[in-house]
């Protein structure tokens, strides 16, 4: 059971974590709502709507406890029991959280925690206020939900998170896109099925492995009862042919992807429907890629820029020692806007007509390279790939600074140098096909992608 620390006159005197609202106004409309609160243990206690505790509560702030102050007073239950004021506990509805609660997971939590709000919501009806979905209201609906975290885990996060998923669960219930019709998945079987349909239809078609956020950023998925995602979606034999059926059963509310951002409190949330109307993907234009990112020579960082449509850059890069090279897009804001090795690879051979070498290749290389008496041949080869894009690029200062370097830097470099030499060969067209591509993959704008919905603030 959650448990949660007491409010004591130092956070009676705050304000709602993360707002501007008092934690006394936000106490005295739960009681004047006849909604419970949360003491210390988690259990609901409701506090008798009376003007002698809001008075007591008012009479105690205001008050000057002095060295030897008393640190509590009493309010009386509805029930005609009492507590003491530090016997509430520090709940969301103060913008608290319970023991246990930090930022491992954060991510998954937070979208088991939406998957409760929206069950929650769901049976006790949305015209309730925050402050009536307690530890205990919620409790009664663990079971509801089919989520990849323990209750207690998800439940403990902090207010503010407790707050998104209050708000966006009314938004989402309010377009019907829930309804009392729906289960509510995260991190589950069913979840996991349709996704590995995705894994399915790309490997019957010979595509290299796609993002599942690329395809669809669903963090959650809304399915009808009686609706099995994992038969319906088995016919698809391509990824044109399951996203028809995606785009059907999301039309028809019976299998809904649900992409989430958090909500901040009395803000408005907003509700977008993506990948539903037919259109002409974005087209982009190539600008250059450079492996010397600070002006110093390209074995001063270990990636590269790649730059389109004039000044927007995505990051060359490998994100973990030996690890596949990515291209990442900067200054979106966009959370996961990038794309692996794999799509690299098969967009170099569509448009550029160029093999790329497989990372287990590069990465051998690099170790041979990183060694103390590496190659001529493999120095030259290296070397040229680099002329390619700094056609300024002197030899012997390549090599001396190759020298300083490990085998997991130069491995980065390499296959940044490799995509780089592809375009530099190109015409002015294939690179431009190349880039829109890869860049429409990185935005998940692609004709690729499947139906959803996402909720986000106003």
């Amino acid at each position: 059971m959650a448990t949660f620390s007491n409010m004591n006159r130092l956070e009676w005197s705050k304000p709602v974590s993360g707002t501007s609202v008092s934690r006394r106004d936000v106490f005295v409309d739960a009681i004047k709502a006849g909604d419970p609160v949360s003491d210390i243990d988690g259990n609901d206690v409701i506090i008798a709507n009376t003007q002698k505790n809001i008075d007591a509560l008012d009479n105690y702030l205001k008050s000057d406890p002095g060295p030897r102050g008393k640190d509590f007073f009493i309010f009386d239950k509805k029930d005609g029991g009492v507590i003491q004021s530090n016997k509430i506990g520090k709940s969301p509805l103060f913008g608290g959280q319970g023991a246990g609660g930090g930022a491992t997971g954060k991510t998954a939590r937070f979208e088991s925690l939406q998957c409760l709000y929206i069950a929650a919501m769901l049976g006790e009806g949305t015209k309730h206020e925050f402050s009536h979905f307690t530890y205990e209201t919620l409790k009664g609906y663990a079971n509801n939900v089919f989520v990849s975290e323990p209750f207690d885990d998800y439940v403990s996060l902090e207010g503010d998170w407790h707050m998104s998923s209050y708000l966006v669960a009314k938004a989402l219930i309010a377009k019907k896109y829930v309804t009392n019709r729906h289960t509510i998945h995260r991190g589950d079987q069913v979840m996991k099925d349709i996704y590995k349909h995705k894994a399915r239809v790309r490997k019957l078609e010979g595509k290299p492995t796609l993002q599942d956020d690329k395809w669809n950023p669903g963090d959650i998925w809304a399915v009808k009862s009686g609706t099995n995602p994992k038969l319906l979606f088995a016919k698809a034999k391509t990824l044109e042919e399951l996203n028809v059926l995606i785009k059907k059963h999301f039309t028809d509310r019976s299998i809904v992807g649900i992409s989430l951002k958090k909500v901040a409190a009395n803000k408005r949330v907003k509700i977008s429907e993506y990948n539903i109307e037919e259109k002409e993907q974005d087209k982009h234009t190539f600008t250059g890629i450079t492996l010397d990112t600070a002006g110093k020579g390209i074995f001063s960082s270990k990636y590269g820029f790649f730059t389109f449509d004039r000044s927007k850059k995505a990051e060359v890069r490998a994100p973990n020692v030996f690890s596949s090279l990515n291209f990442e897009l900067k200054g979106t804001g966009a959370r996961g806007g990038r794309t692996g090795y794999g799509q690299l690879t098969y967009s170099a051979g569509i448009h550029l007509k160029k093999v790329l070498p497989t990372n287990a290749d590069l990465v051998t290389k690099a170790k041979i390279l990183g060694g103390n008496k590496p190659p001529e041949k493999m120095v030259t080869d290296f070397f040229n790939l680099v002329k390619k894009i700094h056609p300024n690029t002197v030899r012997a200062e390549f090599e001396s600074q190759m020298k300083s370097k490990n085998a997991g830097f130069i491995h980065a470099l390499l296959a940044a140098a490799h995509v780089g030499a592809a375009l530099m060969d190109s015409t002015k067209t294939q690179r431009d096909n190349f880039t829109s591509e890869i860049v429409n993959v990185m935005a998940a704008k692609t004709s690729e992608s499947s139906a959803y919905v996402k909720a986000e603030q106003a």
